[in-house]
């Protein structure tokens, strides 16, 4: 059925409460499932979109004919040789974002609403923050994290430092929630290997802290876990220390931890406690009861040295 161009109503920052309404109505389960899936995604082709829906291609090709069919293009297809690639059109987009803006809702029994979608927005805007403060946004970030790596280069604007602020906690987030699609579409946005390759050094810290951070957020281990970061921060390990590593599998990632935890007591060292505390915030802002138990140990440590 040919539509006008009226009909497709393509080309859209927003939508009304009706538009909202006959969308909502549209999406029943199998077709919902299709939409909020490639929402996750940049793009996808027939067969990866059936994969990530939970669907077959013979079922995914008869919900796709019915998008093709509706009042309003939610979705968008380009031929690449045999494949086509699908993408959320401009009216699904905004769809999405109406929905991130209210929150969670449930109708029917069912979430219309998506924390991993509302991290990657976030994160979105974050970038296009930073963007639209300076052409050469891509050095502005660099340098925050060159700083905060190893406290090194030019002072930063307080305002670029907030929003730097706001997308590493955001990023955390989404790692800690385990949203690995969300973590790639953010790299992709990163526009040089360097800004890429810095962001990964800068996670690193992070990273090292990830398995341990898990098992005191279990309630775990706690009188160990600490024990363990303790014996780091000194730089030796005793037997005991090592058997309860084991028994945790544990081992390897205290290996890494290792290496990070001298890292930063040779940028850290010297350095006050107050300014210490801060450094080690910045590189994980949702670990806070792990900056303030490392950062009188690292501050001792420092001064020894």
């Amino acid at each position: 059925m040919q539509r006008s161009e009226s009909e497709l109503n393509i080309i859209r920052s927003n939508l009304t409460d009706s538009e909202e309404k006959a969308i909502d109505g549209f999406l029943t389960r199998r077709k919902y499932d299709v939409f909020w899936a490639l929402a996750k995604v940049e793009t996808a082709t027939q067969k990866q979109l059936a994969g990530l829906s939970g669907t077959t291609t013979t079922s995914l090709s008869n919900i796709l004919l019915k998008f093709e069919d509706f009042t309003y293009t939610l979705l968008t297809v380009q031929q690449s040789g045999r494949n086509r690639y699908y993408s959320l059109s401009e009216v699904g987009q905004a769809y999405v974002r109406r929905k991130i803006k209210a929150g969670p809702e449930t109708e029917g029994g069912r979430i219309a609403f998506h924390d991993e979608l509302r991290i990657l927005q976030k994160l979105k805007d974050g970038i296009e923050q930073l963007k639209s403060r300076n052409e050469e946004w891509d050095v502005t970030l660099d340098n925050i994290l060159l700083k905060r790596i190893y406290g090194i280069g030019e002072e930063c604007d307080s305002a670029d430092e907030a929003i730097a602020d706001e997308l590493i906690r955001n990023l955390q987030k989404a790692i800690m929630n385990e949203y690995g699609e969300v973590v790639k579409r953010v790299m992709k946005l990163l526009e040089t290997d360097i800004l890429k390759c810095r962001l990964e050094k800068f996670l690193s810290v992070f990273y090292a802290f990830l398995p341990f951070y898990r098992m005191l957020e279990k309630e775990e281990n706690t009188f160990e876990i600490h024990e363990i970061f303790l014996q780091l921060v000194k730089g030796e390990m005793d037997d005991e220390c090592c058997r309860m590593l084991e028994q945790m599998e544990l081992s390897t990632a205290a290996g890494q931890l290792a290496d990070v935890i001298g890292m930063l007591k040779k940028n850290l060292a010297g350095k006050e406690r107050k300014e210490i505390y801060t450094r080690l915030k910045e590189f994980m802002p949702e670990m806070n009861e792990i900056a303030l138990y490392l950062t009188p140990w690292i501050e001792i440590s420092g001064n020894k040295e």
